[in-house]
């Protein structure tokens, strides 16, 4: 470890529970010789030099590891994820070792890393205002409360697929398929696949299917005057506000996650939690 740096970042959720065990663990770096910065609150800004972070921990589910990957700006700083959400997949098992080993083992380089793609999403509204969007499980667009059923066409390196009649969609990393679009239907992708996949929820139709992408494939979403005002944008599990929606366009991230994760049998992962 490089002694001239000795910052380590925690980036909790804010549940109490979780905070309480972000806060402890700090203290318990701050009296092994490190400097620590919690992050909680959704619009907190990072206080500390990038250049300076020697190891991000990040406590809470896989929204907070991508909350993280967006304060460090999706640079070269491994993220320990340290899991309190429900299924993990990315958590990094602790195999016995106490926390404070676990993240010296990180720091010294002794736990591999992995990198996660994300998905990158460019919404347009009636106007052509583009507004852009990360990814790292899934997205979805459904219909908003007592709305009526979303009607869209969707493309593949603008070639025509669909005219559809659906509650909406979800799009989904391999990482995320074991999520909404596992619950709604679609296929468990091994996180090795670099592609994502398409899957319509309640369409009318009697022919749907999911579709698994290619990793240089790109969606494109055209809504219906009807409802481009009435879809709901949810990604990683949290709402976000857009307006109305004229077409989304969808493809894979060039930008990268660093995560420490050692090597793990994934099928064993898949049997544990869903069999």
């Amino acid at each position: 470890m490089n002694g001239l740096i000795t910052k380590i970042l925690i980036v909790s959720h804010p549940k109490k529970e979780i905070l309480d065990a972000s806060q402890s663990l700090a203290a318990r770096l701050n009296i092994a010789g490190f400097e620590t910065h919690i992050i909680a609150n959704f619009d907190d800004e990072l206080d500390v030099s990038l250049d300076e972070i020697a190891l991000c921990i990040s406590m809470g589910g896989d929204g907070t590891i991508l909350r993280a990957a967006r304060l460090l700006h999706f640079g070269n700083c491994t993220i320990l994820p340290l899991g309190h959400g429900h299924l993990s997949f990315l958590a990094c098992p602790k195999d016995g070792k106490d926390e404070i080993e676990l993240i010296a083992d990180c720091l010294s380089g002794e736990v591999p890393t992995y990198n996660p793609h994300l998905l990158y999403l460019q919404i347009f509204n009636d106007s052509n205002d583009q507004s852009d969007f990360y990814a790292l499980n899934d997205f979805s667009i459904t219909r908003e409360n007592n709305a009526q059923v979303l009607r869209f066409k969707y493309y593949f390196n603008d070639t025509f697929v669909q005219e559809s009649i659906a509650d909406g969609f979800v799009v989904s990393t391999a990482l995320g398929s074991t999520g909404y679009g596992l619950s709604s239907g679609g296929p468990i992708i091994n996180p090795t696949n670099n592609g994502f996949v398409f899957n319509q929820i309640a369409p009318h139709t009697l022919a749907n299917r999911a579709i698994v992408t290619g990793p240089s494939d790109v969606l494109t979403v055209a809504f219906d005057k009807s409802s481009a005002c009435n879809a709901q944008l949810s990604i990683d599990g949290r709402v976000f506000e857009h307006g109305c929606i004229h077409n989304i366009v969808v493809q894979k991230c060039q930008c990268e996650l660093k995560l420490a994760r050692p090597s793990y049998d994934f099928y064993d992962k898949v049997r544990n939690s869903f069999f």
